[in-house]
């Protein structure tokens, strides 16, 4: 069963719970919620351009769901077609019953009340000779129904489009699929020989026609042929069967449902025979649930890591922007206004960025999670190339949830950085008083710590360990270089060789990782290379400074929302 829908529930606990302490502070001081709605109304351009940097973890969230929604909807889908109204299968492994089993069933009122049809049926593999061709084909599935019951079952669809429940199939008359009429090049009339061990020798068979590859629930996937029940026995030399089918009332999951009730019953009927009873269609589509959750688990897990490298993004912009508007803040905190309350006013202002941002991602999380879905062709039948598009509810809610609180608790953590000045200072725009750093032996630990942990995981781990390991390495040592290189150099030293590392170590070996490394490996290579790069752009910005003011280059709207910004930003200390 997948657990989403219980993780989302708890997602939007969280979110309203947030929301609705937000909500409270705002009505219990209106200052704080005019003040954090002046900052978001005072500037459109650059909040337009913070609300763009928090789109990016929206998209990477509901892009994903968009893609597993899609995909267990299509592989449901197929299975639940493939075994049409074959709900339940009896069976003794391969070996013969007999053949009263099924009116013994079709006798009883506590399987009668939920079965809507009840046939014996006789499946073998076989080898098949087509004699007007002379050439034969091994590993061939030989299959006897009881054609009485076929109508509920599901339909022959020949080539020629026709539908049929089985009537041309009298005693030595039999369909095969396109797939083995193909292969053996055989038409309708063709005479085929077939062989069924311990059977009663070659037995002779007529084409009465060819079932088309489409629709998996009429029987037309595989190479197979399909008779009469009457004529596999004759050709088996028995009146036994070792295949009992049961279909149950109803459709879709009513039917599965009806189907689990008839368990006990039929159980208690064959019980001491030896035989097995398998809810097959359930299995089928348990089985692509729980894929399913093992598919949304780790493609979500990467996804949050994209989120998070875009995190380092939406540090740099919130940080820049505080940085223009510090001699406002520093005016506010002279009036009386309180760290804590900076702080307060920057989580309201957070809070609608990031409900923006979350929402303002859907579009593009829609493009991409279509895209993923154009590119994997899942070739169930050659009708259906393209996995068709699905999203839950849960999935967009749970997507902009999670989206909005992750950028919230980003954006809270920076307002604690930028709420912190000297009101003196900043109300003249100087720079912070220079703070005396002592060494500290907690920190020296803790980064030769992180330096010997990125060694391991680059010597022991595997390609998305060592990819982590690299850039844990480069970022403890530029830590300890702390105090020998200028901040804005040894920061523009760890950002680019992190992005180096990331992107050259994936290059370099990403043709020759497994089949299982190749996609975590490089997503990964890609998280750490933006993460670097941001930090070379956010020790640089001088330099995006003189870009976007080079006349021709920019347009003047966003220059002059821009510039002002990255000028205040880019003359601080890093």
């Amino acid at each position: 069963m997948d657990n989403s829908p219980r993780l989302v529930f708890v997602l939007v606990g969280i979110f309203v719970a947030v929301y609705g302490v937000l909500t409270l502070m705002v009505v219990h001081r209106p200052l704080i919620g005019r003040l954090a709605l002046r900052e978001v109304v005072r500037r459109p351009g650059q909040t337009a351009i913070l609300v763009v940097g928090l789109m990016v973890a929206g998209a990477s969230i509901f892009a994903v769901q968009v893609f597993t929604d899609s995909a267990t909807q299509a592989f449901t889908a197929y299975d639940a077609a493939t075994w049409g109204r074959d709900d339940i299968e009896i069976s003794a492994g391969g070996a013969t019953f007999d053949h009263t089993l099924a009116l013994r069933l079709a006798a009883d009122p506590t399987v009668t009340k939920d079965s809507a049809a009840i046939q014996n049926a006789f499946s073998v593999t076989t080898s098949v000779t087509d004699l007007d061709r002379n050439l034969g084909k091994p590993g061939v599935q030989l299959i006897g129904l009881d054609l009485a019951a076929e109508h509920r079952f599901g339909s022959f669809v020949l080539i020629d489009g026709h539908k049929t429940e089985g009537g041309e199939l009298t005693l030595g008359r039999v369909f095969l699929t396109q797939p083995l009429a193909d292969a053996l090049g055989a038409k309708a009339g063709d005479r085929l020989q077939v062989t069924v061990p311990g059977g009663a020798g070659p037995a002779d068979l007529v084409v009465a026609g060819t079932i088309q590859r489409t629709e998996a629930g009429a029987y037309g996937a595989y190479r197979s042929i399909f008779a009469s029940l009457a004529t596999i026995q004759q050709v088996a030399g028995t009146s036994d069967v070792n295949l009992v089918r049961i279909s149950a009332f109803g459709d879709g999951s009513a039917e599965i449902d009806r189907a689990t009730q008839m368990v006990g019953a039929i159980n208690a009927l064959s019980s001491g025979s030896g035989l097995t009873v398998l809810e097959a269609k359930r299995a089928a589509l348990t089985a692509d649930l729980t894929m399913a959750t093992s598919l949304r688990a780790a493609f979500t897990s990467l996804s949050l890591i994209v989120a998070l490298a875009a995190s380092a993004m939406v540090v740099n912009l919130a940080v820049m922007l505080a940085e223009e508007r510090r001699p406002r803040l520093a005016v506010l905190r002279a009036l009386g206004l309180s760290r804590s309350g900076l702080v307060r006013v920057a989580l309201v202002e957070g809070a609608i960025y990031s409900l923006a941002g979350a929402i303002a991602g859907l579009p593009l999380g829609l493009v991409v999670g279509i895209s993923l879905n154009s590119d994997l062709q899942l070739g169930l039948n050659p009708g259906q190339a393209a996995i068709p598009l699905a999203v839950a509810p849960t999935s967009l809610i749970g997507s902009v949830v999670a989206a909005s609180l992750i950028t919230l608790t980003t954006l809270f953590l920076t307002s604690l950085r930028t709420s912190r000045m000297a009101i003196s200072a900043a109300i003249r725009d100087l720079p912070e008083p220079p703070r005396t750093r002592r060494t500290s032996w907690v920190r020296l630990g803790l980064l030769g710590a992180g330096a010997l942990i990125g060694i391991g995981l680059i010597l022991g781990g595997g390609p998305t360990a060592r990819v982590i390991g690299g850039a844990v390495l480069i970022a403890s040592v530029g830590g300890l270089a702390r105090g020998r290189l200028v901040d804005r150099a040894r920061f523009t030293a760890i950002g680019g060789a992190i992005a180096a590392w990331a992107i050259g170590y994936v290059t370099l070996n990403v043709k020759s990782w497994g089949t299982n490394d190749q996609v975590p490996g490089a997503i990964m290579g890609l998280c750490v290379a933006v993460l670097g790069a941001s930090i070379f752009v956010a020790a640089n910005l001088r330099l995006l400074e003189g870009v976007i003011g080079v006349p021709g280059r920019s347009a003047a709207s966003i220059r002059a929302t821009l510039r002002p910004a990255l000028a205040y930003t880019s003359r601080r200390p890093l």
